[in-house]
């Protein structure tokens, strides 16, 4: 079954833009090197359905666009090993009858069944009845990661700034995803990540959540807490939220993982 391997991490600075753009500038970090790939625009929507199947499973069901058409994706069996790499199943391609049976029979749910590869993803789940239980839109840069010496990425960089939006109004999560390619890539991950920490010592920080859940956390957050974000973040999720977001997780307070 396919799986994807990655490590995350979340920027601590009152101008995450800069980090970014720092990041971006550099050719190399330790033994890796850094090439620009692109920069685009993506939009996810994860749906359940009204009995939350999905969400009880640990799992779950995005729809993305962004690209030159739509894909669909499952998740589930996530796992963190002590480095903070993440392992997940994760079968994610165009929106056809045989992914769709594909994932039915991951999942043992058989919720796709009826649905029709002719129809548009997003308005044909939820004709059937799922349900959105979240949007966001991420501006996502993307840079190869290569070892010293080779030709071919052991893994890919995204920078990504992701916009949520709860209670009418946006949130901004600053967010770094570097993911392996191969098992060379699997491998080498945790030396690179390591590399890229050193290199902004308490300012990239682990970050063991998906965004997903963290945008469960938030609208957790504000559901508990009224305060308003001070004017001066311009929308950056303060560094205290950050804080009582993660406690909320490890503590259970929400079901997903």
């Amino acid at each position: 079954m396919p799986e994807e391997f990655e490590a995350k991490l979340r920027v601590s600075s009152p101008d995450p833009e800069a980090v970014f753009r720092e990041i971006e500038a550099q050719e190399s970090f330790g033994e890796f090197r850094l090439f620009y790939e692109n920069s685009r625009v993506i939009c996810d929507h994860y749906l359940d359905t009204k009995g939350q199947d999905l969400r009880k499973k640990k799992s779950a069901l995005r729809i993305r666009t962004g690209g030159p058409c739509p894909l669909i994706c499952y998740k589930a069996d996530e796992m963190i090993d002590e480095k903070g790499c993440i392992c997940r199943t994760e079968i994610e391609g165009t929106w056809s009858k045989e992914l769709l049976e594909r994932i039915d029979s991951e999942s043992g749910l058989n919720l796709l069944k009826n649905l029709s590869a002719s129809d548009a993803p997003l308005s044909a789940l939820i004709a059937n009845g799922f349900i959105v239980i979240q949007s966001r839109e991420t501006l996502r840069k993307t840079l190869a990661i290569l070892a010293e010496n080779d030709i071919e990425p052991m893994g890919e960089l995204a920078l990504d700034r992701v916009c949520y939006e709860v209670k009418n109004a946006k949130f901004l999560h600053y967010e770094i995803e570097a993911e392996a390619k191969g098992e060379k890539g699997r491998h080498s991950l945790p030396e690179f990540v390591s590399a890229l920490c050193n290199a902004f010592p308490g300012v990239l920080l682990r970050w063991d959540h998906n965004k997903l859940i963290t945008g469960f956390a938030l609208e957790e957050i504000l559901s508990l807490h009224t305060e308003a974000l001070d004017p001066d973040t311009n929308g950056i999720i303060p560094e205290e939220w950050y804080t009582r977001m993660d406690e909320l997780i490890r503590k259970g307070r929400l079901s997903l993982k």
